[in-house]
């Protein structure tokens, strides 16, 4: 499994489950919560070794193809992209991830005939949808492929994005949505904590496939 894809894995199991015909699926709400998770979780690494790139693309890529990752993380629009569909400067992960995240996916499955509506509003009314797993993999492999460039390449914003308090009624609205993230936001987690729970994530999967890398990465 490539290093994408053990992210996403590790991330999305906890909210995945399993139908007698229907295979490996995730509810919508959660699927947009846990993207988020992993959005966020590429943003820390990224910006954690935005000054080690060398090394942490070792990690990242088939052997003397780190070159090329640099140069996607370097000139890929993802992020650009994001920014630029954005009425104004985000001041938060939901602002830049999450609101577009999930009006893209709306206007997706609105199209496919799966919703009504594509609108944001209507997300409480189909925070329980069924979707098939298998077919949202590569997707959350390139939302954390897009959270490493965004930390790396966009280190200022990012570090602007982790430092926001979470305000209390867009909290409430992603609850009543169906997340199951608790009626009030969280407290305050530093960067610096991030950065630990992060490494720790990438660890195991480090120490069996490029142990060598383990004390370049402060592993």
């Amino acid at each position: 499994m490539d290093p994408l894809s053990y992210l996403a894995h590790v991330l999305i199991t906890p909210v995945k489950k399993k139908g007698w015909l229907s295979g490996e699926y995730v509810l919508l709400a959660d699927y947009l919560s846990q993207a988020q998770l992993l959005y966020e979780t590429g943003a820390v690494l990224g910006y954690t070794y935005r000054n080690n790139l060398q090394s942490f693309a070792a990690v990242f890529t088939q052997p003397d193809r780190n070159v090329d990752l640099i140069y996607f993380l370097t000139t890929a629009t993802g992020v650009a992209d994001r920014l630029a569909a954005l009425p104004e400067e985000p001041k938060n992960f939901y602002d830049l991830f999450f609101k577009s995240e999930a009006q893209n996916l709306l206007a997706t499955m609105h199209k496919q005939g799966s919703v009504q509506s594509s609108e944001l509003a209507q997300l409480p009314q189909v925070a329980k949808l069924k979707m098939p797993l298998k077919y949202y993999l590569e997707h959350l492999r390139m939302t954390a492929l897009e959270g490493i460039q965004l930390g790396s390449h966009f280190s200022d914003l990012a570090n602007k994005l982790f430092s926001y308090e979470y305000e209390a009624d867009q909290w409430r609205f992603a609850y009543k949505a169906g997340l199951d993230v608790g009626p009030l936001p969280p407290k305050y987690v530093p960067l610096t904590e991030r950065e630990v729970d992060a490494r720790n994530l990438i660890r195991p999967y480090v120490e069996e496939v490029h142990p060598e890398l383990l004390a370049e990465l402060g592993l």
